[in-house]
């Protein structure tokens, strides 16, 4: 994490890489924020990459200027031979009223494991009205469950309302769940209630939770309670949290006990805050004992008064067999010229695997010098890794300067990570190389990625690409992010490539924003094809102008032996009064697991109406399922006026 300088930029770079015979991964995330119009882009790229448990995860946040548009794109793709999973999700926030539309796409299908999710969150304008809808849907032999949840939020007073259920059936597991959260007007009154029951043959759960907020001195109680029985898994879970008034008194208290035969675990956690020189006690004890498997675990904060002085204490020690691990973490903060020590070891002790991990922080005074060591160090059999993490700021001009090695050497699995991130001084340049390399017999793995920002008109230059071949699961992936100068064009360029025998995957990105009017086009192309498992995915989001019309279409097609799906998603939002158009078409068929899907959200206008038709129709051999919902809202504000009417009433 890197932060320079005149307009408060910052820069973010991790990566993670863990890699074996048949078990890659990849992480990659940048965080970019830069100066005047608060702009900020995130990119985070997650790969892990085996024989047939394949995931991808790509997430983009853009946030821009002068309205505060932010752009979300998240999107998890998991492919196997028979547990395959697409998730899509948009977020877009834009302009003079503060709409937001967000819509989160959850799929995935296999055998007799079908799942499908459908989040959408829209808000609107002059009252700042929300409305939240989503649905879970997953259907299989034995394992039902239906998900419905519905969030409003409606004007003057900032009243909400939120219904959640959640119900699973099967032979012996059935499950209901209940959900509401109302909060009201003027005192910003809440009052949450949460019922979840699991009940079968020998592990009944029970959970209540209430949470009440009330009132004038802003009080708040929270209860809750967790407890389920079977013949040898008893588990207790109490959890109670207060707050009340005047100096901000707090009062956590959390237990959590479950005993079996050789199982044992305590757990007790105390949060005690009081009054007004900020004091604040933290107790946290977790036990656990078994025969070969003991852990003990205690954590100390202890923050106290006028001079901001912190103690925290960490221990964690588990105890086996073969396992052993010691984990000691203190962090000490003092006084008038804000001195910061980070101690924290952690070591791992066993026959074949040992680890180290020492890391140091510390923070002083005058200039805001700050020096960071971390080394981890593991050593065994045939999984050398060695990591060291050096970073450096040293006062006048925020020069900061970071250099990140990670080696791990063994006969089949090499790999050479190598990352060095320099910022200095004056016109906050930035330069960033990092490279990855893994090679080995059928695992080969090239990463290089650029990142440059240079001066005054904010020009930044994003380079990153990663490419994997082996014999069956070739991956090429391509980034690139470009933003330059005063009417803030950027460009965005992604491409991932997957093909092998029978599972090809092509993936295409592009998001382009220009200029004066804050144009934005979007276009998102997923192509999956191979023997039975063929899926295409085409997604357009458009924003243009003056008067903020967007459109958006999303066109999803799985086919293939018993899994087809079709699925289409419109959704238009045009002009001066609001106006938003959305329509969902979902259908599944196969042997045993049909199903259709029909989804119609209009608003319009002045008065913010807003008709909503969902249907839901499911049928097969164990899973019928016949479901219509229609809401129809005219004037919303009178609308919601009675209903809060009825509600102090009752």
């Amino acid at each position: 994490m890197v932060s320079s300088g005149l307009h408060n930029h910052i820069w973010s770079l991790g990566i993670m890489v863990s890699s074996g015979l048949h078990n890659r991964m990849w992480n990659l995330g940048i965080m970019v924020s830069s100066g005047l119009h608060n702009r900020m882009w995130s990119l985070g790229i997650m790969v892990n990459a085996g024989l047939h448990n394949r995931m991808w995860n790509l997430g983009i946040m853009v946030s821009s200027g002068l309205h505060n548009r932010m752009w979300s794109l998240g999107i998890i793709v998991s492919s196997g031979l028979h547990n395959r999973m697409w998730n899509l999700g948009i977020m877009v926030s834009s302009g003079l009223h503060k709409r937001m539309w967000n819509l989160g796409i959850m799929v995935s299908s296999g055998l007799h494991n079908h799942i499908w999710s459908l989040g959408i969150m829209v808000s609107s304008g002059l009252n700042n009205r929300m409305w939240s809808l989503g649905i879970m849907v997953s259907s299989g032999l034995h394992k039902r469950m239906w998900s419905l949840g519905i969030m409003v939020s409606s004007g003057l007073h900032n009243h909400i309302w939120s219904l959640g259920i959640i119900v699973s059936s099967g032979l012996h597991k059935r499950m209901w769940r209940l959900g509401i959260m109302v909060s009201s007007g003027l005192h910003n009154r809440m009052w949450s209630l949460d019922i979840m029951v699991s009940s079968g043959l020998p592990k009944r759960m029970w959970n209540l939770g209430i949470m009440a907020i009330s009132g004038l001195p802003k009080r708040m109680w929270n209860l809750g309670i967790m407890v389920s029985s079977g013949l040898h898994n008893h588990i207790s879970n109490l959890g109670i949290m207060v707050s009340s008034g005047l100096h901000n008194h707090i009062w956590s208290l959390g237990i959590m006990v479950s005993s079996v035969l050789h199982n044992h675990i305590w757990n007790l956690g105390i949060m005690v805050s009081s009054g007004l020189p900020k004091r604040m006690w933290n107790l946290n004890i977790m036990v656990s004992s078994g025969l070969h498997k003991r852990m003990w675990n205690l954590g100390i904060m202890v923050s106290s008064g006028l001079h901001k002085r912190m103690w925290s204490l960490g221990i964690m020690v588990s105890s086996g067999l073969h396992n052993r691990m010691w984990s000691l973490g203190i962090m000490v903060s003092s006084g008038l010229p804000k001195r910061m020590w980070n101690l924290g070891i952690m070591v791992s002790s066993g026959l074949p695997k040992r680890m180290w991990n020492l890391g140091i922080m510390v923070s002083s005074g005058l200039h805001n010098r700050m020096w960071n060591l971390g080394i981890m160090v593991s050593s065994g059999l045939h999984n050398h890794i060695w990591n060291m993490g050096i970073m450096v700021s040293s006062g006048l001009h925020n020069h900061i300067w970071s250099l990140g090695i990670m080696v791990s050497s063994g006969l089949h699995n090499r790999m050479w990570s190598l990352g060095i991130m320099v910022s200095s001084g004056l016109h906050n340049r930035m330069w960033s190389l990092g490279i990855m390399v893994s090679s080995g017999l059928h695992n080969r793995m090239w990463s290089l990625d650029i990142m440059v920002s240079s001066g005054l008109p904010k020009r930044m230059w994003s380079l990153g690409i990663m490419v994997s071949s082996g014999l069956h699961n070739r991956v090429w992936s391509l980034g690139i992010m470009v933003s330059s100068g005063l009417p803030k064009r950027m460009w965005s360029l992604g491409i991932m490539v997957s093909s092998g025998l029978p599972k090809r995957m092509w993936s295409l990105g592009i998001m382009v924003s220009s200029g004066l009017h804050n144009h934005i086009w979007s276009l998102c192309i997923m192509v999956s094809s191979g023997l039975h498992n063929r899926m295409w995915s085409l997604g357009i989001m458009v924003s243009s102008g003056l008067p903020k019309r967007m459109w958006s279409l999303r066109f999803m097609v799985s086919s293939g032996l018993h899994n087809r799906m079709w699925s289409l998603g419109i959704m238009i939002n045009s002009g001066l009064h609001n106006r938003m158009w959305s329509l969902r078409i979902m259908v599944s068929s196969g042997l045993h697991n049909r199903m259709w899907s029909l989804g119609i959200n209009a608003s319009s206008g002045l008065h913010n109406r807003v008709w909503s038709m969902y249907i839901i129709e499911s049928l097969g051999l164990h899973n019928d399922m016949w479901s219509m919902g229609i809401v129809l809202t005219v004037l919303g504000n009178v609308y919601i006026k009675l209903l809060f009417l009825l509600l102090r009433r009752s």
